[in-house]
């Protein structure tokens, strides 16, 4: 205790604490002093809640970002795969008033792209498949392309089992379908998997979802 208190002395000065043994304004000044010094814990509980902010609005960020680059990774998948089968691609920057037309080009720069990859920043809207070589399963790979708006199906080796590859896009808004053996009545049964906006053309008939149930 005396240690501390010649501690004490050092820094505030003897006139300050008083003697050892007695009271004297010496002890209330050092009382009042030691009252308005700053302890620093608002400070430090501030500097702590900013902290948290911080780590929560990034850990948010890093989220959206890994989640955006796995889904990225699919559709990357999924379009190489229909694009070996001799498919054409349309993407969302591609889009005119009514159709999809090769127009324009991707907004972020060349070399965001190469590094994140070009479906980090675009997503496949329409597809148009054709040719003898195409099977049923090949269509699976339209399951990794969630922005689909619209499919042009022209493979003469597919059957009524292929739609069912179709029954996860639910942006799915024009479905084109000819020269091939997939019936009406397939497409009439996959009609509550498949979205109420979509209009379906069948081998050059217009089916809309209201006539499906007929």
């Amino acid at each position: 205790m005396l240690k501390a208190r010649k501690g004490l002395r050092a820094y505030f000065g003897r006139a300050a604490l008083g003697s050892d043994r007695g009271g004297g304004p010496g002890r209330e000044w050092f009382k009042d002093r030691m009252k308005t010094r700053p302890t620093g814990r608002r400070w430090h509980q501030y500097r702590l809640r900013t902290l948290l902010a911080v780590i929560f609005v990034a850990s948010v960020g890093m989220s959206w970002f890994a989640m955006r680059m796995e889904a990225a990774r699919r559709e990357a998948h999924a379009a190489e795969a229909i694009a070996a089968l001799g498919g054409g691609l349309f993407y969302d920057y591609q889009k005119g008033s009514s159709t999809c037309k090769p127009q324009g080009g991707p907004t972020a720069p060349g070399w965001l792209r190469r590094c994140l990859g070009e479906h980090f920043f675009a997503d496949v809207v329409g597809v148009a498949i054709s040719g003898d070589g195409v099977r049923n399963a090949d269509l699976a790979h339209l399951r990794g392309l969630p922005d689909l708006e619209f499919a042009m199906l022209r493979c003469p080796n597919i059957d009524d089992s292929a739609l069912e590859h179709l029954a996860g896009c639910a942006k799915l808004e024009y479905l084109e379908i000819r020269d091939t053996p997939i019936t009406r009545s397939a497409i009439e049964r996959m009609g509550p998997a498949l979205p109420d906006r979509i209009r379906i053309d069948w081998n050059g008939r217009v089916i809309r979802q209201s006539d499906r149930n007929r």
